[in-house]
């Protein structure tokens, strides 16, 4: 597995979104394709951002507005990390693994989409190379896995104008518990 290319494990048929649709069109295109996000592309099919299911939720809760009344680029993660298709299935874990991300597209030399990585994939590529095998192949993906599941940090959510502000401000930062007071036991009502 360790010597796989990308090419060889990655979906090579990936959905993808125009950056002037709705969120709507990413959420429809998740819908129909039963996939947890779509690569955003510009005219030339370049991948220049990701949407995924989580970015869906968080639209539409922070916004309060119907999908297609949103745009993507202001909820689409500009922050990509990409792989190619000739580099090694370990270095994609790897990418995966310090990105805490389950998913990579695939891009060429000009940027261009050309498939998508994801954990599903290579764990069913692990599974088939793995059976009948007694050793246990799958123990960098477990690794990963373990690596990505780890708690991120809190983040403090920005409502955009129009949305849910205080709500969405009031649901990201962590609730301060004030201490309980002991009851005084001569205080407590008599008993019937």
């Amino acid at each position: 597995m360790n010597q796989n290319k990308v090419s060889e494990v990655m979906t090579a048929a990936v959905k993808f979104c125009p950056l002037d649709r709705s969120i709507n069109s990413a959420a429809q295109i998740m819908w129909e394709n039963d996939c947890g996000c779509v690569p955003i592309v510009d005219e030339q099919t370049r991948v220049v951002g990701i949407v995924t299911d989580r970015d869906l939720a968080m639209a539409t809760y922070t916004q309060g507005r119907p999908l297609f009344d949103i745009a993507i680029e202001p909820m689409m993660s500009k922050k990509v990390i990409t792989c190619g298709p000739d580099d090694s299935v370990s270095f994609a874990l790897k990418l995966m693994r310090d990105a805490k991300v389950h998913r990579l597209p695939v891009v060429d030399d000009q940027g261009k989409l050309v498939g998508m990585l994801s954990l599903s994939d290579i764990a069913r590529e692990i599974e088939i190379e793995s059976a009948g095998a007694r050793s246990n192949p799958a123990i960098e993906l477990a690794d990963v896995v373990a690596s990505i599941r780890k708690p991120r940090p809190p983040v403090t959510v920005v409502a955009l104008p129009g949305g849910a502000a205080d709500g969405a401000v009031k649901a990201a930062m962590p609730r301060k518990r004030s201490p309980r007071k002991k009851k005084d036991p001569s205080q407590r009502p008599a008993k019937p």
